[in-house]
């Protein structure tokens, strides 16, 4: 019965999350998200967003790390949204990664702003692929994962960054792993 609970909680759990990135992502597509800039730091964001995933890469024995200078400048963007980017490359590698691996987040000053780089030791992504993974719904054809959700958590990046007049893209050998590259402007 206890197995039993525990299935309905774990669906409930996934479903919910889904009909939320359904949600975020319907009212990124209508244009009915209106960023709040501030300026903030986000070494500290991506510091403690990698606490919060922390127990999650313990059960795993997967190496959570961030490469990150100490005197990077503080970035203008919404908090709030750039966590979820965050969240989402953080659980797409999560995703694809097996265990033992590793996942970073690597940050460095740039002319700009400060450019993030989320990188693991995953499957990897072919490049016939790459053109599409930021696509509503697209998932990559791979026959040794299961089904994992429905494939709008990167089309959720790819938008909340075009708020930020920002892009993503992707560098990526299957196999080798795969690295996420944005960057966010900073306060001038």
């Amino acid at each position: 019965k206890e197995k039993f609970l525990s299935v309905i909680h774990d669906s409930t759990k996934k479903l919910s999350g889904l009909v939320e990135q359904l949600f975020q992502y319907a009212k990124l597509e209508a244009n009915l998200v209106t960023p709040e800039k501030e300026t903030f730091s986000i070494g500290e964001l991506a510091s403690d967003i990698l606490m919060a995933y922390q127990l999650k890469a313990d059960e795993r024995n997967i190496h959570l790390k961030m490469e990150a200078p100490s005197n990077l400048p503080p970035v203008f963007a919404d908090i709030a949204l750039t966590e979820r980017v965050f969240q989402n490359l953080l659980d797409n590698a999560f995703k694809f990664t097996p265990d033992d691996g590793s996942i970073a987040i690597r940050l460095a000053e740039t002319h700009t702003g400060v450019e993030v780089q989320v990188v693991d030791t995953g499957i990897g992504i072919a490049l016939e692929e790459q053109a599409y993974i930021f696509e509503r719904y697209k998932q990559i054809e791979n026959k040794k994962l299961p089904k994992k959700g429905m494939g709008i958590g990167l089309a959720i990046v790819k938008k909340i960054l075009e708020l930020h007049q920002s892009t993503i893209e992707v560098v990526s050998k299957p196999g080798k792993g795969t690295a996420f590259r944005f960057v966010l402007p900073s306060f001038v």
